[in-house]
């Protein structure tokens, strides 16, 4: 029986209908200045059952580090083009998701990891929709991605995961 007849059937609303993860383990040094670009490979599609459907989107990065002890990176979400997860214009602020924000005592050396918010998004589709983490690195600079700054071969040094999950909800 096709999962739409389920659903029509009396799936409840709340059910979770798919899930769908991809996991990145690319480790990089990041050196894009302002503007929004794609985070790794933090990019996920997903074909709703039903327009009433949510998706839940949620990403967990291992591990974030800068170059700088002063810098700050701002991340978001994205479906296919547009935002989604941001809040609504407030002046000349940037519109993010989230981010993270290195002080002028800090380590520049350091092992950031980076929950960002769940977002429960609206598409109101049953189209093939692209979800994707972008990030802003304000100040310029190289940051590091899934590793420390100093990236030497020892123990003493990691590799990290990141991952971008979605969930489709009934509605």
């Amino acid at each position: 029986m096709p999962l739409t007849k389920i659903i029509d059937g009396g799936m409840s609303a709340g059910a979770v209908l798919q899930v769908v993860q991809t996991v990145d383990t690319t480790a990089q040094s990041l050196s894009s200045s302002a503007g929004w670009n794609d985070l790794g490979t933090l990019s996920a599609a997903i074909t709703p059952i039903s327009t009433s459907s949510k998706i839940l989107v949620s990403c967990q990065i291992g591990s974030f580090d800068h170059s700088q002890n002063s810098y700050v990176v701002f991340l978001k979400y994205l479906r296919d083009s547009t935002d989604v997860g941001v809040p609504a214009t407030a002046g000349s602020r940037t519109l993010s998701t989230t981010g993270i924000r290195g002080t002028s005592s800090g380590d520049t050396n350091a092992i950031n990891p980076i929950i960002m918010p769940q977002f429960l998004d609206s598409p109101s589709s049953t189209s093939a929709l692209t979800y994707k983490v972008q990030y802003n690195n304000y100040n310029g600079s190289a940051f590091y991605y899934l590793r420390d700054a100093n990236d030497s071969d020892n123990a003493a040094y990691g590799r990290f995961i990141a991952t971008l999950t979605l969930m489709e909800i009934a509605g």
